[in-house]
């Protein structure tokens, strides 16, 4: 049974992770932008799309059209992609070709990714060339380039257009990650999160702010499953599998995206059960308990148990608001589950 990023989930601090709000942003000044809106990050961390939805390309097509023909590279760089897919010119790759070069020969780092691209081109005339196409990607990385970095990191990892090399592609996702990419940076953040779930969380958060769409994802599972773990504080464990507990849990964290650890003490004695929510399914037993049917795991040795059953303590039972609290954890141990499980499956 393949149970992702729970390997060596017990060493985990037991803290409480809270996502967005535990990591305040800190206070920055608001970085310079060229005459195209853009800031020296975007050039760097962007592809050609990125780039030219931000600065509102193609509307400005035409004042693009005049900075490149006075030899503006950036303005080059933007044209040479325009013309490899038609979009506000009429495709023509021949001119995409000689723009591209011109702004590589200029030295923009965005030039050389854009070279490299130039040379992945199936329409280009003679064919792709993936060796020369490494060249100028690399060429870009050496200049500072973060998203030529992750395009390396894309081709040496699937082997489709370079030679598949583990080590390489996992070298540069984490230097596509530092340079702020906000693709790389949630790629790298989920195997992270058993290592370093704050580090974790801070690449999600700043790929989120981004507009990543997977990492936006992600932080929403997160935010969630702290949600449910503060909720499940003080309930009494009454059994794992066939084996009775009785133990009260204290504490939740997330240990990865779609996987909780709660700790549960019964006098001195403190142990861990990981719940792996695309693979459970909550049940209402009675007003005052219910089970979690599926896959947990149990103790340090993280034995794999098909059920937990949790229960109110009898002071508990006699409170209104703990029979509520219960339908909501249920509810919410749903809609957990039921989103973990659609994001496993994309």
């Amino acid at each position: 049974m393949a149970l992702p990023w729970i390997t060596r989930a017990s060493r985990l601090v037991p803290l409480l992770l809270v996502a967005a709000s535990c990591l305040a942003p800190q206070a920055s000044a608001e970085p310079a932008k060229d005459r195209w809106g853009l800031t020296d990050e975007d050039w760097k961390t962007r592809n050609g799309p990125g780039l030219r939805a931000r600065m509102g390309f193609p509307k400005n097509v035409a004042e693009v059209l005049a900075e490149a023909k006075k030899d503006d590279p950036k303005a080059m760089a933007i044209l040479a992609g325009a013309y490899a897919t038609g979009i506000g010119v009429q495709k023509n790759p021949q001119e995409s070709d000689r723009l591209a070069l011109r702004a590589s020969q200029a030295g923009l780092p965005f030039g050389h990714f854009v070279a490299g691209l130039m040379f992945l081109d199936q329409e280009r005339s003679g064919g792709p060339d993936p060796g020369t196409a490494e060249h100028y990607f690399l060429k870009a990385v050496d200049a500072g380039h973060a998203y030529a970095a992750y395009t390396l990191s894309v081709h040496y990892g699937n082997g489709k257009v370079l030679p598949r090399d583990a080590d390489k592609a996992g070298k540069f996702l984490r230097q596509a990650a530092d340079g702020g990419v906000a693709e790389a940076q949630t790629e790298a953040a989920i195997p992270m999160f058993l290592d370093d779930p704050f580090e974790a969380l801070a690449l999600l958060e700043h790929a989120e702010a981004q507009g990543e769409p997977r990492a936006g994802a992600l932080m929403g599972l997160v935010r969630q499953q702290n949600a449910w773990n503060r909720k499940a504080e003080q309930l009494f464990l009454a059994s794992v599998g066939n084996s009775l507990v009785g133990a009260w849990t204290t504490s939740g964290i997330v240990a990865a995206p779609c996987v909780s650890q709660l700790f549960v003490q019964s006098g001195q004695r403190v142990s861990s059960l990981w719940i792996v929510w695309q693979e459970i399914t909550p049940q209402l037993l009675h007003a005052t308990g219910f089970a979690i049917n599926g896959t947990v795991m149990w103790n340090d040795r993280r034995e794999a148990r098909p059920r937990a059953v949790f229960n109110l303590g009898s002071r508990q039972a006699e409170d209104p608001d703990e029979h509520l609290r219960m339908h909501e954890l249920i509810n919410e141990a749903r809609q957990l589950s039921q989103a973990c499980q659609a994001f496993i499956t994309r």
